[in-house]
């Protein structure tokens, strides 16, 4: 979670689904993060679940979903079955059909209050075996869809997350630089962060090039000042960010995943309650 910076809006929309009192019924049992690829949806996903560990006492779980990665999605069988396993299901007695398992799961969490984050959904069928059937725990999924049917059907509440303001970009490039090389000056810094079209995954990757070159000016490699037409540029391939003239940012950058690439379930960073 280092270098994460603000989104103080965001993480005040997530709060507004908790109760005052601990035990009561939550606003939402869903929650969906939307955004583009590098927007930092999961990042904010781990810092939101670990500032709010303590108002989920029976655990936290994590499943990533893959649903953008370059292979195949995990299926919601196989991701409920590694759920249910967490909750203490011997994996034998998990039960082969879908419905009859996310009955079995839905009955497990009627009692307690967990947070399930389901990162990198790619579509409601992933998702929706695991929601709880209570309004004591929450789902928060990070997709770069907008998952209306979870809307639409589900009541779910629905975050999207846009690039970052100038200032925070520009704050984000400072706190993973710091320490490692001169204060840099702030136009540059600016620029660097237009040129990232501030988004946190690809700042953090200038950032550290940056840091790992501690004696080169930024504008030694800011080639691209005053030449909007060679910004990055989205491909119609989706989970591509090229930058085609300037190896400050990796020529070819993949981003199958915002964070964890292991497509296990375990838990939430942070959480030392986790079932």
């Amino acid at each position: 979670m280092g270098g994460f910076v603000n989104r103080t809006d965001e993480l005040g929309q997530l709060n507004a689904v908790l109760t005052s009192e601990d035990g009561d019924p939550l606003v939402v049992s869903v929650y969906v993060i939307a955004g583009t690829a590098g927007a930092g949806k999961t990042s904010l996903a781990l810092r939101w679940a670990h500032q709010v560990r303590e108002r989920f006492p029976d655990g936290q779980l994590y499943a990533n979903l893959r649903g953008y990665d370059p292979g195949e999605p995990v299926a919601a069988r196989e991701a409920l079955h590694r759920l249910l396993t967490r909750l203490g299901v011997p994996a034998e007695a998990v039960p082969q059909d879908l419905d009859a398992a996310a009955a079995l799961y839905r009955s497990l969490l009627a009692d307690r209050r967990v947070l399930v984050v389901l990162d990198n959904a790619a579509t409601v069928g992933q998702v929706r075996p695991m929601l709880p059937g209570s309004a004591h725990s929450l789902v928060l999924v990070t997709s770069r869809s907008r998952l209306s049917g979870l809307a639409v059907r589900d009541g779910a509440r629905r975050l999207t997350l846009g690039v970052l303001p100038e200032p925070e970009a520009v704050a984000l490039l400072r706190v993973v630089t710091a320490g490692y090389r001169p204060v840099d000056d702030e136009r540059q810094l600016a620029e660097l962060a237009r040129l990232c079209a501030r988004l946190p995954l690809a700042l953090r990757i200038a950032a550290e090039r940056a840091a790992s070159h501690p004696h080169l000016r930024l504008t030694n490699r800011n080639k691209l000042k005053h030449r909007p037409r060679r910004r990055p540029t989205w491909t119609g391939a989706g989970p591509l960010i090229r930058r085609r003239s300037s190896s400050w940012l990796i020529p070819s950058l993949r981003l199958p995943a915002d964070q964890p690439q292991d497509s296990q379930v375990e838990p939430v960073s942070g959480s030392e309650r986790s079932i």
